[in-house]
């Protein structure tokens, strides 16, 4: 099985850094459980209510959104354009959300034809649906300008409340 490492915070890669297993950390989050979950409840309910009303209260159109995102992130993370030839690797079909979601068909088909609707999203008919994007304008990136800012500071505070249960140690 493989060990992934975590830095504690303040500490930069280098021979004298000792990394936290995952295990640790999982340990640590245990060992402070109510704390654990309320830092992270608290981010959560926060997000969800905030993505909730950046989707006009419609779930299931985040997550169908969602999921393409994440498939078009990891093929710019993987250093890939967003358009032919490598358009096959960040495309998915309607019935891959579906599988992936859990949502039926249907409904995914509905909420693909409102995203679209929306400019966020297109359709390759031999490949599927993707992130809609024109050189480097992304409508819905530039829909979610004010989501992102509100998402970036809830993050870093969860990682400043998590990062102190982790310092803390045992007991924290």
């Amino acid at each position: 099985m493989t060990q992934h490492a975590v830095l504690p915070p303040g500490r930069r890669p280098g021979p004298s850094a000792e990394p936290l297993r995952v295990e640790a950390v999982q340990e640590r989050f245990e060992n402070a459980y109510h704390r654990t979950q309320y830092e992270f409840v608290q981010f959560f309910t926060e997000h969800l209510v905030d993505c909730a009303r950046s989707f006009d209260q419609d779930f299931d159109q985040m997550l169908v959104m969602a999921v393409l995102g994440q498939r078009r992130l990891e093929g710019a993370l993987g250093g890939l354009p967003a358009d032919p030839p490598e358009l096959d690797r960040v495309c998915m079909t309607a019935s891959r959300i579906a599988d992936v979601t859990g949502l039926p068909r249907e409904t995914v088909r509905r909420k693909l034809l409102a995203l679209k609707a929306r400019g966020w999203i297109e359709n390759d008919p031999q490949r599927g649906w993707y992130i809609a994007s024109s050189g480097d304008r992304v409508p819905a990136r530039d829909a979610f300008g004010e989501f992102a800012k509100r998402f970036s500071k809830r993050l870093a505070k969860l990682h400043v409340r998590l990062s102190h249960i982790v310092q803390d140690g045992p007991g924290g």
